[in-house]
C-alpha cells in the first residue's frame, strides 16, 4: 500500500484489471504532481481527437481499455496507451494467451543463471556465431569431461540425460525438459535411462571460438 494505492493488486488479475489498478495510479501521480496542469493541457485536445490517432488496433487491448472505470480521464487513457505501445507495460506471454490462430507457444526455459545456480557470463563483444549441435546418446554412453567457453542452452527431446558437475552438482532431464548449461566449469553428462537420449544443444559464441574444451586427459567429441 502506498500513499492508499494498493499496487499488490497491479501484479495479479486480468488485462483489464491491471489496466484499472495502473489507471488508479496515474491519477494518483496526475493529482499530487504540480506538473498536472502542464500535462493536462498538452493532452487537452477533445476525446475524438485522441483516439482517432491513437485507437488500439489489438482486439485484446481494445477489450481492455473499453472495461476501465468510467472515472478514468482522457489523460490516463493516454498516458496506458503511451505506456503500452512504448513497451514500458509489458506481460509474460503464456501458451494460453497467444492471439494468433493455430499458433501455440509454450516458454521451455528462461534464465540468467546455468542450472547450478550460478550466474551466466556477459557476452563478448566480437562477431557472435550460433552453432547447433543434435546428439545421439546411447544407454549407458558418457560424454568426457569438459567444459563450454561460451553459452548455451539444449532441450532434451526424448529419453533421460543426468548432467553432473566436477563439484558434484548432479541434474536429471527427462524428455521435454531444458537446460542452460554450465559455462566454464567442468562437468559430463550420460544417459541414464533405457532409451536414447536426443538431445537439441545451441551455442551462442563467437567466430573462431571453440564451444567446447576437453578437460586434459579426456577424449571425445570437441
Amino acid at each position: 500500500m502506498f500513499h492508499g494505492f494498493d499496487y499488490q493488486r497491479g501484479l495479479t488479475g486480468t488485462a483489464p484489471a491491471r489496466l484499472a489498478i495502473m489507471a488508479e495510479a496515474i491519477e494518483w501521480i496526475l493529482a499530487h504532481q504540480q506538473k498536472a496542469a502542464t500535462s493536462a493541457r498538452w493532452l487537452g485536445a477533445p476525446d475524438s481527437a485522441i483516439w482517432s490517432k491513437m485507437r488500439p488496433t489489438s482486439p485484446a487491448l481494445r477489450t481492455a481499455m473499453s472495461q476501465l472505470p468510467p472515472r478514468c480521464s482522457r489523460h490516463v487513457r493516454a498516458c496506458l496507451l503511451f505506456s503500452l505501445l512504448g513497451g514500458l507495460v509489458a506481460a509474460p506471454v503464456a501458451a494460453d494467451q497467444t492471439t494468433i490462430p493455430g499458433v501455440e507457444v509454450q516458454r521451455l526455459m528462461r534464465s540468467s543463471q546455468s542450472w547450478n545456480g550460478h550466474q551466466l557470463p556477459a557476452y563478448r563483444p566480437q562477431q557472435p556465431e550460433i552453432t547447433i549441435l543434435r546428439f545421439r546418446i546411447e544407454p549407458g554412453a558418457r560424454l568426457p569431461l569438459h567444459l563450454h567457453p561460451v553459452i548455451n542452452a539444449g532441450v532434451l527431446l526424448s529419453g533421460e540425460l543426468t548432467v553432473e558437475s566436477k563439484a558434484g552438482e548432479i541434474l536429471h532431464l527427462k524428455a521435454g525438459e531444458a537446460l542452460v548449461e554450465l559455462v566454464g566449469e567442468l562437468h559430463f553428462g550420460y544417459n541414464s535411462g533405457t532409451e536414447p537420449v536426443d538431445l537439441i544443444v545451441f551455442y551462442a559464441g563467437n567466430v573462431e571460438q571453440p564451444i567446447m574444451e576437453l578437460a586434459e586427459g579426456a577424449v571425445g567429441h570437441d
